[in-house]
């Protein structure tokens, strides 16, 4: 899979499709699968138009949110997909923002990717004022000589009402703590990367050592709860007791953290970058009423970390 930037051109025919794929969920790979047949049906390369940061974040910031991935690990997990040829990562900003949606069309999808089949989600929408869609790529397609496939969107099942997979929804349950249900659309754990940095220890004092992370604040964090889950350390894969919240035995000031117990470890990982991966809920935060209480609570929960998280 080759990236490219900005006046990048292709110099072979592609299938084209375009969005942000946050998360790249199990909605996306199924547009993904169905790019990659129309090029191999039509002898074209998969190209994937998509942005550095959320349109939002330019647009109307204090609108925009919480992203599932970081750049990088959207790339990565695009890559994981084998499905896809080339990916244009576009730095959205304001000129982009304002292009008009039949240049976006002409000047990327046509002059520069060369593109002979489009393939976009039925409700997608692109350019200035999001004039881009379905209607104005079919009105333009005789012009310039490519074919477009709108693809349904996946329904999500056991929602209410008639819901489709979307980085919205997943968002929503991971925002209430349910990142069983993410995971079941996400087609994997939600997974936050960061770095180790020093706490107040007192995780440490109580015989369960954590490790805190400072994390990327436009990221996704799941609701204040103590998860069952993983952490990835150089590479290697440990069962985790995971805490969410601002810690309301020891401290009153709403700092909101993460921290991970690391079951069976005992390494100095301070300033190493880790990634804690959350598989089910395990209880609310709680106030406990003496340490001793604390301790045989912390001792629950790693029990059942062990019996959940299989590796």
């Amino acid at each position: 899979m080759e990236i490219i930037y900005d006046q990048t051109k292709l110099t072979s025919d592609s299938a084209i499709t375009l969005g942000v794929f946050d998360g790249v969920h199990l909605g996306h790979r199924a547009l993904l699968k169905t790019v990659n047949n129309i090029a191999k049906e039509k002898g074209l390369q998969t190209t994937v138009v998509t942005f550095n940061k959320h349109p939002l974040s330019i647009l109307n910031p204090q609108r925009a949110p919480k992203m599932l991935t970081s750049t990088k690990k959207k790339l990565e997990l695009l890559e994981e997909t084998g499905l896809i040829d080339n990916i244009l990562l576009i730095d959205f900003n304001i000129a982009v923002a304002h292009l008009e949606a039949n240049d976006f069309i002409k000047d990327v999808f046509v002059d520069q990717l060369n593109g002979k089949a489009i393939c976009i989600g039925e409700n997608f929408s692109f350019g200035h004022d999001r004039k881009g869609n379905v209607q104005l790529l079919e009105e333009m397609s005789d012009q310039y000589g490519y074919e477009v496939i709108p693809v349904n969107l996946v329904e999500a099942e056991n929602t209410v009402g008639q819901q489709c997979i979307s980085s919205t929804l997943i968002r929503q349950y991971i925002s209430v703590g349910d990142v069983s249900v993410a995971r079941k659309y996400l087609g994997r754990p939600h997974e936050i990367t960061g770095i180790v940095v020093h706490g107040d220890h007192k995780g440490r004092e109580l015989g369960y050592p954590t490790a805190n992370m400072q994390v990327d604040s436009n990221i996704a964090i799941p609701s204040d709860g103590v998860y069952a889950g993983s952490v990835i350390v150089k590479g290697e894969l440990y069962k985790s007791a995971i805490s969410v919240g601002v810690r309301p035995t020891f401290h009153d000031d709403n700092v909101r953290v993460i921290e991970a117990h690391i079951l069976d470890f005992n390494q100095d990982i301070y300033f190493e970058t880790i990634s804690v991966i959350f598989q089910e809920k395990l209880r609310d935060q709680l106030v406990f009423s003496s340490i001793t209480d604390l301790i045989s609570q912390i001792d629950l929960d790693c029990d059942k970390t062990r019996q959940i998280v299989k590796i």
